[in-house]
């Protein structure tokens, strides 16, 4: 939600006939809502960052794939901000996808244009399933790649040694925590909190099946889950 002024009427509307509104995910600060559920964008940056320097060995560039929002993608600046602090001799270059752009070329391209990058993180999981979209020979030169959620296709790359580990902001527990807090709201008349951080978890090798076949038990296949590229 950015700079859309049918939004900022809609919200503006709803809000004046005191009617809870829920936002999932990103938005801009200024944005009207009772509460805002989300992962905690800034924490996991910091923790892709310290996977990054500990995954990491010697010089090189770091590609970070970001969101083209209307506002600052707070995951890749962190990122970037702290690697710097980790290892100042890790370049950091950001591209920005378009929600609208054949983004498994553009990665592509990304990667085929001048060295090899040393290490990539996806900052979303769009990103991520677009990048295991792309020719096999150009994600083997990739260096140590981090990707975002934990779907299906992920969770495969993780065992293939595709992707080296995930950073998973736990959307399906995002929009449970959302149902939860707005039936509380209007049944039991439990006040909204102003921010709800759902905290994202490190997930390697070892455990995504762990992890993978506990979240499909709990909200069924991935299936349903549309990560396709526009």
């Amino acid at each position: 939600m950015g700079d859309d002024r049918r939004y900022t009427a809609i919200l503006n509307r709803i809000m004046g006939k005191r009617i809870p509104v829920v936002i999932l995910q990103k938005c801009r600060d200024d944005t009207q809502y009772s509460c805002l559920v989300g992962p905690d964008e800034e924490l996991a940056g910091k923790m892709a960052a310290e996977l990054m320097d500990k995954m990491t060995v010697g010089e090189g560039n770091i590609k970070i794939f970001s969101q083209d929002l209307p506002f600052a993608d707070k995951n890749a600046a962190v990122f970037a901000e702290e690697l710097k602090c980790r290892r100042p001799e890790l370049r950091c270059s950001i591209t920005a996808l378009k929600l609208n752009e054949e983004q498994s070329e553009r990665i592509a391209r990304e990667l085929s244009e001048g060295e090899y990058p040393s290490g990539i993180y996806f900052t979303c999981a769009r990103h991520t399933a677009a990048f295991l979209r792309i020719d096999p020979k150009i994600r083997r030169n990739a260096g140590t790649v981090i990707g975002s959620e934990l779907f299906e296709e992920s969770c495969q790359a993780l065992q293939t040694g595709a992707l080296d580990a995930v950073i998973d902001k736990k959307p399906f527990s995002v929009g449970y925590q959302a149902l939860k807090l707005l039936f509380n709201n209007i049944v039991k008349n439990e006040k909204l909190p102003v921010r709800y951080s759902v905290l994202p978890r490190i997930i390697i090798q070892s455990n995504s099946y762990v992890y993978y076949r506990r979240r499909k038990e709990k909200y069924g296949s991935s299936e349903e889950t549309e990560y396709s590229i526009y």
